[in-house]
């Protein structure tokens, strides 16, 4: 039936002592709007405009019109801005303000990156999910280019000759696809990630505190890794026990491409080192995968052979594999763990496990720190371990 088309007032209060009563306007939706303020021409009809005097939220976004009014977004449209996003799910807690994880309602591009905030919450669930960019940010993987300029088209997918706006890396291959950036193990690292820019400079130093066997040994390695062309690298690695430098390690990897639209690369690995004491060598050759499994998760995949002459002068020979698993916490920490399993003609098989956390104090220095242990014939050699680099 239609409702009135005059404001009605309900007697709420009177004073009788000044001999006044006050009126309140009827609210049928209890919306915080009259109904004659909504039926502007009191006509008892919806008429194009007016919003629902029977209706809180004649627009159905999420809000009702009162909020619409106090937020000053438009209870006649959904979707306010025209940005793919209803009303409701921008302000999220229906106060009328844009607060810290907001989107604003009334600006079709909150982080003003060129891409409406729509097609960067892809499924309109005013939150960030995986493989999403932030509506937040303007440069969602700080990577210093701003989201619209890596995703062209702004439509939200990562298409041929784009870098990614979730991950940061740099464009490689004839496609434009991009090496994902993902954390490097610490026991067995990289010589730089894969897809390295060519100029990049990393001095590190991986210690070992081994509290197993009645005594405790510090082992400590100082390297210098050099990207001298974009994807290949090479490192200089002194291996020290105590005070006694161990050996001489010399590496090189190169990267051989990139797949999975830019989260997935790989290449190759080969270290060669000579021993400070005796005749002692090895050269080991290496597969790499890195890959990113969301925008949180990534892994890292090293396995190959080595050959070489132990210190007798007898060859030999052995395999290893070497994953690890990462989640980034937060942008500046992640957790995760490594493992080595290794088999030796010289040695018993051995297995390794790592649990660490990886911290970027700064955009050049990093630190991992992890307690892990091997697992041998001769038992359990728990040690702990750190790594601190300076990336130029």
């Amino acid at each position: 039936m239609p409702f009135p088309s005059r404001a009605l007032t309900l007697l709420v209060a009177c004073g009788l002592a000044m001999g006044a009563c006050r009126h309140l306007p009827l609210d049928s939706d209890r919306d915080s709007v009259p109904d004659h303020v909504e039926d502007q021409n009191h006509n008892g009809r919806v008429d194009p405009g007016e919003t629902d005097p029977r209706r809180a939220d004649t627009d159905a976004d999420g809000l009702d019109d009162g909020q619409e009014r106090a937020g000053r977004t438009n209870p006649l449209r959904a979707d306010t801005d025209s940005d793919g996003l209803r009303d409701g799910v921008e302000d999220r807690n229906h106060n009328g303000i844009v607060d810290e994880g907001e989107t604003d309602p009334k600006n079709p591009d909150t982080d003003g990156d060129l891409i409406a905030d729509g097609v960067e919450d892809a499924n309109k669930n005013g939150r960030r999910d995986a493989w999403e960019s932030s509506p937040l940010l303007a440069d969602t993987d700080r990577d210093h280019v701003p989201d619209g300029e890596e995703d062209t088209n702004r439509n939200g997918r990562l298409d041929v000759g784009e870098t990614s706006a979730v991950l940061p890396c740099t464009r490689w291959g004839e496609d434009g696809f991009c090496a994902p950036a993902v954390p490097e193990p610490m026991m067995v690292d990289l010589v730089r990630g894969l897809g390295a820019r060519a100029g990049e400079v990393e001095a590190n130093v991986l210690a070992v505190v081994r509290l197993g066997e009645g005594r405790v040994g510090l082992a400590w390695a100082p390297e210098v890794e050099v990207a001298i062309a974009d994807g290949w690298a090479v490192e200089l690695e002194l291996p020290f026990e105590e005070q006694h430098l161990k050996s001489v390690k010399l590496a090189a990897q190169g990267t051989v491409g990139v797949t999975h639209e830019g989260r997935a690369a790989h290449g190759l690995q080969i270290i060669g080192e000579a021993s400070m004491s005796d005749d002692a060598m090895s050269l080991t050759s290496l597969y790499v995968l890195s890959a990113r499994i969301s925008s949180r998760a990534s892994m890292n995949v090293l396995a190959g052979a080595s050959l070489g002459r132990r210190w007798d002068g007898h060859p030999t020979a052995g395999l290893l594999l070497s994953p690890s698993l990462y989640a980034d916490l937060m942008p500046k920490l992640s957790v995760g763990i490594e493992a080595q399993v290794a088999l030796s003609l010289s040695d018993s098989p051995s297995v390794t496990a790592t649990p660490q956390l990886r911290w970027r104090l700064s955009p050049h220095l990093l630190l991992q720190a992890g307690v892990g242990a091997r697992l041998s014939e001769r038992g359990p050699l728990p040690f702990i371990a750190t790594r601190f680099a300076v990336e130029l």
